[in-house]
């Protein structure tokens, strides 16, 4: 994938960590990273260093969700949420969610983990698993502790800062702050490794 022409690029399976920088850093709405139908397969890893401005309204901030498939992080008042569509729960998404405890104007990093091989779906804050996570089916109250199978594709774009509609150009829940970096790696990374992100 081609970075946007702001950003600096390094190493890693898919497009690795995009930089930005304090004064060229992702606040457009949305910045989209390419177009294509990505085969995660049943393993990725996705990254961001984010500040959140308010949690008043649902925001999309990094993700590719649309057409039955996709990744993505969400956040509001309430929770905060990593989440994929797996082949096996048909058009189904699986959320590993926790109450929001963030705070507004603090610059966070944020990761979600999902290994569809060894039953692994994780959120990660400050490179520290969420050990009081919660996997839910669509976002609802329906709970589940087992997991498997690989990440419907989807046309849509990788997007940061808000979800891209499934026409390519309208958007919804738009990030309210601005993310500096981003990776994502068609693998599911260790939790020491996440950890050397921060």
């Amino acid at each position: 994938l081609d970075a946007p022409s702001s950003t600096t690029r390094d190493s890693g399976s898919l497009f690795g960590i995009l930089s930005g920088n304090s004064t060229n850093a992702y606040s457009s709405v949305p910045e989209t990273v390419g177009y294509g139908r990505y085969d995660f397969g049943n393993k990725i890893t996705a990254a961001v260093k984010v500040k959140f401005e308010s949690f008043d309204t649902r925001q999309v901030f990094f993700n590719n969700f649309g057409s039955g498939g996709g990744f993505g992080f969400g956040a509001n008042k309430d929770t905060i949420c990593f989440a994929v569509k797996l082949s096996s729960l048909s058009d189904k998404y699986v959320t590993c969610t926790i109450r929001n405890s963030l705070h507004a104007g603090t610059t966070y990093w944020i990761g979600g983990v999902y290994d569809g091989s060894a039953n692994r779906l994780e959120l990660y804050i400050n490179g520290k698993k969420c050990e009081n996570a919660v996997w839910t089916l669509d976002g609802g109250d329906e709970t589940i502790s087992s997991i498997s199978g690989t990440i419907q594709p989807t046309p849509l774009p990788i997007a940061l800062n808000a979800r891209v509609n499934s026409d390519g150009a309208h958007i919804e829940a738009p990030l309210n702050g601005t993310i500096y970096k981003a990776g994502l790696w068609t693998d599911a990374l260790s939790p020491d490794t996440i950890a050397s992100m921060v």
